[in-house]
């Protein structure tokens, strides 16, 4: 931890002291602003509840995730963007195996940069298209089972590449419209078939352990490691008067019926400060569960706003497209999307950087698909 924290703290003290630069003040979203004065309010409130060093330590933690939207200022311009994820795509791959060997454990996380390349393949030149597609059918596939994750966020983003295949299309903005919509309602979709168990056990029309019972009979794949997760956070927040304001970043929810995942992933029954998980794999939930209501609805029109942009504000037909995998993000944040202040979903931020900023969404198709081949060194079966 002392090691991210060394990492991260910077990088944010460098955004924050140079973000005018980085962005014109004119330019800088609104809905950013708002964002950021909630979780200083959120951090005050934290400090007050926060009462041992363990809680100072998660305030830390939570304050740092909530920092995310700061990439929105990193990536706006598209010379910064471009030099920063041009060092990446040339070092980053030789530096996993340095770091990791063989491994795969964190190949979802550490290769997230490259949903980028996926959902962006057909704009590229030479047979390196063809790459990009063999590797995003291998970063879906490795260890498919076990990172579901990995595998949905490969195949949307392969699917959102190929749907720039026809951006020629006379139907392709009415399309662009649907899919748009689609993304967002993918949400009622997760919750009332992918969780069905929450809102079971939340209505009374089941009891928390009979889910608990079904989970466990579900083949691996098949298995749902999240709504149980939900009924706690839910019934902490009743409990504890907290859906508006939430518990502030110091706090966490009480651990009751998703034990059962606790000691599959940690061994023990009670590993938390105060028997309180204080966060989870979910980016929306841990909003939900630091900021309440309030915090939650902002931080999604981070989300919203940014793609409403990209769809109805550009001046090319590329930027729309990345506004509905922008859309489709906010909805599998209700599954995943780890909010850490590092390589964890920057590639999601520099998506949504690029439906806020004006000098992304006012290039020419020819523009801005000659700065995503940019992007990638010089290598022989690339031709730019």
């Amino acid at each position: 931890m002392a090691v991210q924290f060394a990492v991260q703290i910077p990088i944010i003290i460098l955004i924050v002291i140079f973000k005018d630069t980085l962005c014109p003040k004119r330019e800088q979203p609104l809905i950013i602003k708002i964002w950021f004065i909630w979780v200083f309010f959120e951090v005050i409130r934290g400090f007050i509840v926060a009462d041992n060093e363990r809680e100072y330590k998660q305030l830390a933690v939570g304050t740092i995730g909530m920092m995310m939207p700061l990439y929105i200022y990193l990536f706006y311009n598209p010379k910064v963007a471009g030099s920063i994820f041009r060092c990446w795509y040339s070092y980053a791959i030789l530096l996993y195996f340095v770091l990791f060997g063989s491994s795969c454990q964190f190949t979802q996380f550490y290769f997230s940069p490259l949903l980028v390349l996926f959902c962006t393949f057909p704009l590229y030149k030479g047979k390196i298209k063809y790459v990009i597609i063999i590797v995003g059918v291998v970063y879906m596939l490795v260890n498919a089972v076990e990172a579901r994750a990995q595998f949905v966020k490969g195949l949307v983003a392969l699917t959102i590449g190929l749907g720039l295949c026809f951006r020629s299309y006379i139907y392709y903005q009415r399309i662009l419209k649907v899919s748009h919509l689609i993304g967002y309602l993918l949400v009622a979709f997760i919750f009332l078939f992918a969780f069905s168990d929450t809102w079971d056990a939340l209505t009374g029309r089941s009891y928390a352990w009979v889910s608990i019972d079904n989970n466990k009979s579900r083949e691996y794949e098949f298995k749902d490691t999240r709504s149980l997760l939900y009924v706690d956070i839910i019934q902490s927040m009743k409990d504890n008067n907290q859906i508006l304001w939430g518990c502030s970043p110091a706090r966490g929810f009480k651990v009751n019926y998703s034990w059962v995942l606790i000691e599959y992933g940690y061994n023990s029954y009670n590993p938390f400060n105060k028997g309180e998980r204080h966060k989870n794999e979910m980016v929306l939930a841990n909003i939900f569960l630091w900021c309440g209501i309030i915090g939650l609805i902002l931080f999604s029109l981070i989300y919203m706003r940014g793609s409403y942009l990209a769809l109805y504000k550009s001046r090319n037909k590329i930027v729309p497209m990345i506004g509905c995998f922008v859309a489709f993000r906010w909805s599998f944040g209700w599954i995943e999307d780890v909010n850490n202040f590092l390589i964890y979903d920057v590639d999601l931020w520099l998506l949504i950087a690029m439906c806020y900023s004006k000098r992304f969404r006012y290039l020419s198709d020819k523009q801005i698909e000659k700065w995503f081949n940019s992007l990638l060194p010089s290598i022989p079966l690339y031709k730019r």
